[in-house]
C-alpha cells in the first residue's frame, strides 16, 4: 500500500497528489494546535525533549521557515484548507469561515480529495469550526478537555493560583492529573476530571485513580482511533484511496499532563522565552 504521511502540507502538493489518478496515494494528515518551533531541531528551546517528532522529522522533509497566515486559529485553519489569504478574504477572527462571502464559495482541501474520488476522514480538531459535508466520515469534534468540573460548569485546575485562574479553564490551567477528591467548586460540589465541550460532544466524567489507571484523554482517542483506521484500511482492498486528518490539541491549553512529565522540567531550572521589545510592531493591523 502507498503511503504518505503529510504533517504540513501546501496546496500544490495536494494537486501533484490528486493528478495521480492512476496510482494514488494515500494521505495521513497530522495537525498539532499551537505547536511551534519548540522542539528537537528546530532551534525553539534548548530543554525541549520530543524524540519521537525528531525521527518523524527525518523521515522526510521539514520546512524551517514556514509562518502562519494569521496569528489566530479560526483564520489561519481557514486559510490552510482553503488557500485563500486572510488579506483576500478579509477573515481575520473567529466569525465561522462558511459564512465569509470568499470562503464560502470555495472549495477546501477536502472537498478537492473528495472530487477526485478518495474517501476523506477526519477526528479531532481541524478546521475551528466544520462542517459535516466535508467529509466522507468525521469521528470526534474538537474537545479542549479533560478538565475539572464542578457539577456545574469547568474550572481552571485547582493548582493555579488565582491570578492566574481568573484568566478560566482554558488558559488558566496548568498541572498534572491529579485525585479531585478533596477539592470542591464555588458551590462546595466536588470536582470530578470531564471529557467533552458542552455543545455537540456532551460533557462526560474521566475515570481518574492513578496515572496508570485512567480513562484515555480525547487526543489520545484521536490517535487510538486514527491508528485502528490504518489498520483496518491496510488490510483490505481498497477501491478508494483515502485522506485521513487527525487534529491534536495538545499543547494548546489547558495544560493538563501526567506528572511524568512534569517532573522533567523542574520550575527552577526553567529557560524562560525571550520576548524581544517591540516584537508586535511588524504584526498585521487591520483598521
Amino acid at each position: 500500500m502507498r503511503f504518505t504521511i503529510v504533517f504540513a502540507t501546501l496546496w500544490i502538493c495536494a494537486y501533484q497528489l490528486l493528478a495521480q489518478e492512476k496510482n494514488s496515494y494515500n494521505v495521513l494528515f497530522i495537525m498539532v494546535d499551537d505547536l511551534n518551533d519548540c522542539i528537537e531541531g528546530m532551534g525553539g528551546h534548548s530543554q525541549a525533549i520530543s524524540p519521537h517528532l525528531t525521527n518523524f522529522a527525518a523521515s522526510g522533509v521539514s520546512f524551517r521557515h514556514a509562518y502562519t497566515n494569521a496569528p489566530m486559529c479560526g483564520p489561519s485553519r481557514a486559510s490552510l484548507f482553503t488557500g485563500i489569504y486572510p488579506h483576500n478574504s478579509r477573515n481575520f477572527f473567529q466569525a465561522p469561515w462558511f459564512n465569509n462571502p470568499v470562503l464560502r464559495n470555495t472549495r477546501t482541501l477536502m472537498e478537492q480529495f473528495k472530487a477526485a474520488g478518495y474517501q476523506v476522514m477526519g477526528t479531532g480538531k481541524i478546521l475551528h469550526h466544520n462542517k459535516a459535508e466535508l467529509w466522507t466520515h468525521f469521528e470526534n469534534e474538537a474537545d479542549y478537555g479533560p478538565s475539572p468540573f464542578d457539577g456545574e460548569q469547568r474550572v481552571p485546575h485547582p493548582d493555579v493560583p488565582e491570578t492566574f485562574s481568573s484568566l478560566g479553564w482554558v488558559d488558566g490551567s496548568l498541572g498534572p492529573f491529579k485525585d479531585l477528591s478533596e477539592y470542591t467548586g464555588i458551590q462546595g460540589s466536588p470536582l470530578t476530571w470531564t471529557t467533552g465541550n458542552g455543545r455537540n460532544i456532551p460533557y462526560k466524567t474521566m475515570r481518574y485513580i492513578h496515572d496508570e489507571d485512567r480513562s484515555p484523554t480525547p487526543d489520545e482517542q484521536n490517535a487510538d482511533w486514527a491508528a485502528e483506521q490504518i489498520r483496518r484500511l491496510s488490510t483490505q482492498a481498497q477501491e478508494q484511496p483515502f485522506f485521513l486528518a487527525v487534529g491534536f490539541l495538545r499543547p494548546h491549553t489547558p495544560l493538563v499532563a501526567p506528572q511524568k512529565y512534569f517532573d522533567r522540567f523542574p520550575l527552577e531550572q526553567l529557560d524562560l522565552a525571550v520576548i524581544h521589545e517591540g516584537d508586535e510592531k511588524d504584526t498585521h493591523l487591520t483598521e
